[in-house]
């Protein structure tokens, strides 16, 4: 099998990849037989030659139904962008489905109805799926990808996905994702939050970097409390606000990105943020604290923070 693959399908190394093999395809290389044996199912082929990867047509009982609602989760970002509310789910129809590798088969399996995919998945909406006792995109406890990406980042609350950046949510989910269709998720997922896509967009870099460094230093000073936007005010009572303090070995560290360098659009100019920077050192020096600079080149490894 892998080599009738590597021999047909030259682009084809991942689990994903193989969704996107077509019956029609697998015919047209010289597959029918392949295929005839397994009931003309290109899921029982990949079943059989890799039993390793997790395929939702196989999964049966708890843990099973948890890693298909995985990939259902996966389906519906891939595919479909996202899911604006529970009851958008209403609107995926059979046709639609249809049009996506892995559709075809997902609707077999459910009679060729796509309420029974989704109500199958999410057993928690009502029979119409229009409201949801317990919504599942809204369940931390149930949602896996949510939950990964909180744990993997060290997001204590809702408001720390505005630290988050695109390209951070997309290496967990292991897919990238477009800026609004992000947002989107967010507001499927927290709809009691008032998200606002400008001050994410313009503190996106600096706050996503910012946040991973505060779980790389939480791994450095494990016994140590550390207080983030720390804010220590002038002699003449001018205040400015630090990225973490660590009292215990008082210790102040700034990230620095790319503004600190060189000019940026839509921040202050190169010449107002050094004068700015040594300003903060002032205050560092008059309040006997150690300063720490992380820069944006950072390789975001903890043996180079040490």
């Amino acid at each position: 099998m892998d080599g009738f693959l590597l021999t047909y399908f030259t682009e084809t190394s991942t689990q994903s990849d193989l969704e996107e093999i077509t019956n029609i395809d697998f015919v047209a290389r010289g597959g029918s037989t392949l295929l005839h044996i397994h009931q003309d199912s290109m899921l029982l082929v990949f079943e059989r030659m890799y039993p390793e990867f997790v395929w939702w047509g196989s999964v049966s009982g708890s843990d099973g139904f948890w890693r298909r609602r995985r990939w259902i989760d996966g389906f519906l970002v891939k595919f479909f962008g996202f899911v604006g509310k529970q009851k958008d789910l209403t609107l995926i129809s059979n046709f639609s489905l249809k049009q996506f590798p892995g559709g075809p088969t997902l609707l077999t399996l459910n009679n060729g109805s796509p309420q029974a995919v989704l109500y199958d998945s999410y057993p928690e909406l009502v029979p119409k799926y229009q409201i949801a006792f317990k919504g599942y995109w809204n369940n931390m406890k149930d949602n896996s990808i949510l939950r990964h990406i909180m744990k993997f980042y060290n997001l204590k609350s809702r408001r720390d996905w505005y630290r988050l950046s695109v390209q951070q949510f997309s290496n967990v989910y292991g897919r990238m994702i477009h800026m609004n269709n992000f947002l989107k998720l967010l507001v499927f997922w927290f709809p009691e939050e008032d998200w606002n896509k400008t001050k994410m967009t313009e503190r996106i870099n600096k706050r996503a970097r910012q946040q991973y460094l505060g779980s790389k230093l939480m791994e450095i000073f494990k016994n140590e409390v550390i207080f983030e936007d720390y804010m220590v005010k002038t002699p003449n009572n001018k205040p400015y606000v630090f990225d973490y303090y660590i009292p215990g070995v008082n210790l102040v560290v700034e990230y620095q990105g790319e503004q600190h360098f060189f000019n940026v659009l839509k921040w202050m100019n190169i010449e107002q943020q050094k004068l700015k920077d040594e300003e903060k050192r002032q205050l560092c020096i008059l309040n006997s604290f150690h300063i720490a600079y992380v820069p944006y080149w950072w390789d975001n490894t903890l043996d180079s923070l040490k």
